[in-house]
């Protein structure tokens, strides 16, 4: 077994026997047997230095007197100035304190410092080691084990074993195929002496250059040599220092620390499992794999994903890789490379002008001269630009400034932004963009009528803000757009296409709306049964459009169009116009004007706009919109949408479940059939729902609902309010405001809440099933019943500075215009036929108590009545 044995004063023969043994002769002159197994002699408890030699007769001299050692393996010193010397085996000596001087002999021999007191340094290449225990000089030692604090362990030119144990170590094999243990800590392989450049990868704890192939592990950091390195991170956060030289750093996985050095370094991203943002001003590097800090890079090269690389104001070089990419190199000379994917490069943030051609990759400007290849998009600067594409199919966005855009081959897109720009699209099918507040863009393009070139409008330019004008002497067409200043001037004009070309064939609005251009400038007088889109004047045009999808700008003046079969787009426009929708689902814009819009069969959409308009919906599930004005709206058959908007409009929403909404103004709301929504909004309104299952909402204003037929729900909300419940069992809350309630037939609930007002309930009947709902915050505490001629009235009390009361008329007068219970909205329940007797007992008490009174504590007097006239309802069985 592995046994220890301890001497005594006297000369002691210790024999260990099998095992792995520590054996301690004391004073006198000893013989130590280890026997087998691994065994150490220690003299750590000894009263001076001792000189062990396992090599030489294995005889041990100092204080301990002179031992006779044999089987021994290892050795552990005094705290005294030891000389330990191993023989030809493997050895560990151990110096302990003191300057020991270790020699390790002809075996693998090592150095251990596990039991120091404090940090060691221990470079085997000179033979020292310093720290809190002394000053120790090494002999053919191969192998270090550092102490639990920081240590620095330097190899030689042999195949050492570093192990810094507990700590944040430093080990620097050097020469040799080393091993390099971190142990606890936070540990750096450092290469800073190598005599050529390594590559280091965490991940696989190795090691490779010139100076030997090394294995680690535990270790998270590393130090690059004076020369090219790679160096590979794992998934912790690690600090990678490639020091002088062109380094390539690899975090990897983790929040990592990236320091280039000297010389030309490279932060590589490529591994990455998703698209990255690197920006070397700030020094950041952000993804899915980590946040990483950089320093002293000049190159970055981006994952197989979307990636977004700022360069600083050196040279760098940005390779983004597979994915699109958006490069940016900011001030220097740069080289951006796009690889896979379609790539951009970026000047929005240059100091000045820049000129891009990527058919000879090559852009310039005041931030520097750059190298570009493997990028098909630009974005310009706020200045005035010169941007050129290649063969393929580009996207050239000018940014602020005057700019001029060169598309060349392919199918490009071409943005002028903010300022006169001027764009050639090239060859190809080209696409123009312009938004308002572009200002005014000059189009050259030698493409045809029947060639796929579109000018495509941003959000806010419609049909109507566009206005014509051509110079048959200059072969130029003009588009003003809108009001304000903005244009676009198409160069070599010619619709004939005799002395020209007509450069753009289509217009895309932003609405989705597509557009011939030689429709706009001559439109159609003939409709088809195909596909038409027909664009009228200023006069009062009659249009039957036939069958297709057809898109009909009416124009000024009173029109009147028909799109009769298929899914058709009418535009009133200016005047009093009249549009039939016809078969099919059909969009209808009425426009400014008192317009009637007819939506016919299908699903419809109809816009009155500006003026008093009539809007049919028809058969289908129809949404009308009577925008501004006193408008009328008839959802007609199906489950409609109708909001009145700004004016006094009237809504029928007909057959179907429909929803309605007067907006703003005095409206009248009719639900018809179906179970119905009717929301009246602002004003003064009247609701009206009909047959069905409907809920009726006031809102704000002195409103009158009317529920009709059905289980109707009710709401008065802002305002004096009259409600009738109709028939069926109805739902009925008159909400803020002193409201006239009138359930109805059926079994009706009234709600009433703390804030209402002075509401009046009436119009009972004999049916029983009636229920007065109080609700949350309302306690039967807080209800006093009082008799007013021949009316009940219900006071809330508690309210500070308001008067909150349900007056039920006629209740005195008949029992018919009784309500059957009282509840509130903690279940308790007072029944019709214990009101009187909870009224008399609260008459005798005057006057009604206030907020200072009865709504801070019940008289005990009335406690009794009180109890007995309330009971609890917890939904199964009643209290």
């Amino acid at each position: 077994f592995n046994d220890s044995l301890t001497g005594d004063g006297g000369n002691n023969v210790l024999d260990g026997g099998a095992g792995n043994d520590i054996l301690a002769g004391g004073p006198g002159n000893d013989t130590l047997i280890g026997g087998a197994g691994i065994d150490t002699v220690t003299y750590a408890g000894a009263l001076g230095g001792v000189t062990v030699d396992l090599s030489t007769g294995m005889t041990v001299s100092g204080a301990e007197g002179n031992d006779t050692l044999s089987g021994i393996e290892n050795v552990t010193g005094s705290i005294y100035d030891d000389g330990l010397t191993g023989d030809a085996e493997d050895n560990v000596l151990v110096g302990g304190l003191g300057n020991d001087t270790l020699t390790g002999g002809a075996g693998v021999d090592t150095a251990s410092y596990a039991g120091a007191t404090g940090a060691v340094t221990v470079d085997l290449s000179t033979g020292t080691a310093t720290g809190a225990d002394g000053t120790d000089t090494l002999n053919t030692i191969e192998n270090v084990t550092g102490s639990g604090f920081n240590d620095s362990l330097t190899g030689d030119a042999g195949a050492n074993v570093l192990d810094g144990g507990a700590g944040n170590d430093t080990l620097a094999g050097g020469l040799g195929n080393d091993t390099l243990i971190g142990g606890l800590g936070t540990d750096t392989a450092s290469y800073a002496a190598a005599t050529s450049g390594v590559t280091v990868n965490l991940v696989a704890g190795t090691a490779a250059g010139a100076d030997g192939a090394d294995t680690l592990s535990g270790i998270e950091n590393v130090t690059g040599s004076a020369f090219a390195d790679s160096l590979i991170g794992d998934a912790g956060a690690n600090v990678l220092d490639g020091g002088a030289g062109n380094d390539t750093l690899a975090g990897g996985l983790g929040n990592d620390t990236l320091i280039g050095g000297l010389g030309t370094d490279t932060a590589s991203y490529a591994a990455a499992t998703s698209g990255i943002t690197v920006n070397l001003v700030a020094g950041t590097a952000a993804g899915a794999d980590g946040a990483d800090t950089l320093s002293g890079i000049e190159n970055v090269t981006g994952s197989a994903f979307a990636d977004s690389l700022i360069g600083d104001a050196g040279a760098n070089v940005l390779d983004g890789g597979a994915g699109n990419d958006t490069l940016t190199g900011g001030l220097g000379d740069d080289t951006l490379i796009g690889g896979a994917g379609v790539d951009t490069a970026s000047y929005s943030g240059a100091t000045g002008s820049v000129s891009v051609d990527l058919s000879t990759g090559t852009a310039s400007g005041a931030d520097g001269n750059d190298t570009l290849a493997g990028v098909e998009n630009v974005t310009g600067s706020a200045f005035n630009d010169s941007l050129i594409g290649d063969a393929g199919a580009n996207a050239l966005d000018g940014g602020a400034g005057d700019d001029t855009l060169v598309g060349g081959a392919g199918n490009d897109i071409l943005g002028g932004g903010v300022g006169n720009d001027s764009l050639a699209g090239g060859t190809g099918n080209d696409t123009y963009l312009f938004n308002l507040g572009d200002g005014i863009d000059t189009i050259t393009d030698t493409a045809s009528a029947t060639e796929g070139n579109v000018l495509a409008f941003g959000a806010g330019i419609t049909r109507s803000s566009l206005s014509f004008v051509q110079d048959s002497l200059a072969y130029t067409l003009t588009i003003n757009v809108g009001t304000g200043g903005d244009a676009l001037v198409l160069q070599n004009f010619d619709l004939t296409g005799v002395n020209g070309t007509i450069g753009v064939s289509t217009i895309n609005f932003n609405d989705g709306t597509t557009v011939n251009l030689a429709d706009l400038l001559s439109p159609q007088t003939g409709p088809t049964k195909g596909d038409d889109n027909l664009t009228y004047g200023s006069g009062n045009d009659v249009v039957d459009a036939l069958a297709g999808d057809d898109i009909v700008h009416a124009g000024a003046g009173n029109d009147t169009i028909d799109g009769n079969k298929g899914d058709d787009q009418l535009f009133g426009e200016d005047g009093n116009d009249t549009l039939y929708g016809g078969q099919g689902r059909d969009y209808l814009d009425g426009g400014s004007g008192d317009d009637l819009l007819d939506g016919g069969q299908g699903d419809d959409t109809l816009l009155g706009g500006v003026g008093n308009d009539t809007l049919y919906g028809g058969q289908g599930r129809d949404y009308l919109d009577g925008g501004a004005g006193d408008d009328l709206l008839d959802g007609g058959q199906g489950d409609d949408t109708l909001l009145g908007g700004m004016g006094n409009d009237t809504l029928y929403g007909g057959q179907g479940k429909d929803y309605l909404d007067g907006g703003a103004s005095d409206d009248l709301l009719d639900g018809g059939q179906g179970d119905d929504t009717l929301l009246g909004g602002m004003g003064n309104d009247t609701l009206y729902g009909g047959q069905g299952k409907d809920y009726l909402d006031g809102g704000a204003g002195d409103d009158l609902l009317d529920g009709g037929q059905g289980d109707d729900t009710l709401f008065g909300g802002v305002g004096n309010d009259t409600l009738y419940g109709g028939q069926g069992n109805d739902t009925l809350s008159g909400g803020v405001g002193n409201d006239v309630l009138d359930s109805g037939d059926g079994k009706d609930t009234i709600l009433f809440g703390r804030g209402d007002g002075q509401d009046t309930l009436v119009g009972l009947d004999n049916n029983k099933g009636d229920t007065v709902q109080f609700g949350a915050g309302i306690s039967f505490h807080d209800l006093w019943f009082a008799r007013d001629g021949n009316n009940l009235v219900v006071s809330v009390l508690g309210g500070v500075g308001s008067s909150d009361s349900l007056t039920i008329t006629g209740w005195y007068a008949s029992s018919k215009n009784h309500v059957d219970q009282f509840r509130t909205a903690d279940g308790w329940t007072l029944e019709e036929n214990h009101v009187e007797q909870l009224r008399s007992a609260m008459a005798s008490f005057t006057p009604v108590p206030s907020c200072g009174g009865m709504a801070v504590a019940m008289p005990h007097s009335l406690d009794q009545t009180v109890g007995m006239a309330w009971g609890w309802d917890d939904g199964r069985n009643s209290h």
